[in-house]
């Protein structure tokens, strides 16, 4: 559940640096977490409308195993995670107070929670939900690299 997070965001992010820099800044690790938790997140609420065919192929993700209820939680608890991190790296001055337009796109996580938490499985009969989801997936690190552009 959680190997696209570290592929797509601890890995790419932390390597992308050390390519770019070619030095070691601890600080990149807690600003790749905000990429790994919204990135788990895309993947955990695409495997909510597969979880009859990926019970029949015998997969045992996390809303197989624990239901679609469960996985919600996991669902707030990594938007939470996302934004408390990038909180705390803008108060900390680690990140750009301009960083600060991420929260825009990280919200719709947020919005879209309710009806991640009704729908269950059922989520794809709501579109716009998972369209939420991926748009935050995509814009809040778009945002945070043009912040760290301009601020640079």
């Amino acid at each position: 559940m959680i190997a696209p997070g570290i592929g797509f965001g601890l890995l790419m992010v932390v390597g992308a640096y050390l390519t770019q820099t070619l030095s070691y800044n601890q600080d990149v690790w807690l600003i790749s977490l905000i990429p790994f938790f919204l990135i788990n997140n895309l993947l955990l609420l695409n495997q909510f409308p597969d979880i009859q065919a990926d019970k029949k192929s015998g997969r045992n993700h996390l809303a197989i195993k624990y239901g679609t209820k469960f996985a919600s939680g996991v669902y707030i608890f990594f938007a939470s995670s996302s934004m408390m991190v990038l909180c705390f790296l803008i108060f900390n001055q680690t990140l750009p107070y301009l960083s600060l337009i991420c929260l825009l796109p990280l919200s719709l996580s947020f919005i879209a929670f309710p009806k991640i938490f009704s729908l269950g499985e059922n989520i794809a009969q709501n579109p716009r939900t998972m369209i939420l989801n991926v748009v935050s997936t995509n814009l809040t690190p778009l945002l945070l690299a043009i912040s760290l552009f301009i601020a640079g």
